[in-house]
């Protein structure tokens, strides 16, 4: 193998290096496509991989002989086709992609248009359950209100009644001082009286 092969070889297995790898095979393939206007040496033909050499006797180990790379491997041959079918590929699918456009545009328009209707579904569950629950929070404010009206009534006759009893009790000082007078005039035409025993 001889050193170009083994660059090359290094640069397609190597993920960091392979899109320079790419690019170079693709410049050296439009390069050798583009008719020559001007003579130019024609470089080296690649030669044949030859084994290695004879290693020493002693002092290298015994490693296995380097094998040639197989046909269709990382060369890069036939690169310029592949990109042109992954080229072609990609605007079969774009095209695809167009046709089905519309398709799916009517879809999500359905699909918005069903959301749209069970939200304002929901929205109107929602908005009469809330108009429910008020009607019933005002029924029993109303109530309360009606039955502490109810509580102060008879709390207010209750105390004017316990008034009046209290009242109704008392002797009237007026009237005792005008039955004092009309006592005193009573008893004065009896006289004192006096003891028989005596």
């Amino acid at each position: 193998m001889n050193p170009q092969d083994f660059l090359e070889n290094a640069l397609f297995l190597n993920p960091v290096t392979l899109p320079i790898a790419i690019v170079q095979k693709i410049f050296e393939q439009v390069k050798k496509d583009k008719p020559e206007t001007q003579s130019t040496p024609k470089p080296p033909a690649p030669t044949a991989p030859t084994a290695p050499p004879a290693p020493p006797a002693s002092t290298t180990p015994d490693l296995p002989a380097q094998q040639p790379v197989p046909p269709g491997g990382v060369g890069g041959g036939d690169l310029i086709s592949l990109i042109r079918e992954i080229e072609k590929i990609k605007q079969r699918e774009a095209d695809a992609a167009r046709a089905f456009y519309p398709t799916k545009a009517q879809i999500d328009l359905d699909t918005y248009t069903k959301q749209l209707a069970l939200a304002e579904q929901a929205g109107l569950e929602k908005m009469r359950q809330k108009t429910a629950r008020d009607i019933e929070l005002q029924t029993i404010t109303a109530w309360q209100g009606i039955t502490q009206a109810q509580i102060n009534r008879d709390t207010a006759m209750g105390l004017g009644m316990m008034n009046l009893a209290y009242a109704g009790g008392l002797p009237n000082p007026n009237v005792l001082a005008g039955g004092a007078s009309l006592a005193a005039q009573g008893r004065a035409s009896y006289g004192t009286p006096s003891s028989v025993i005596s």
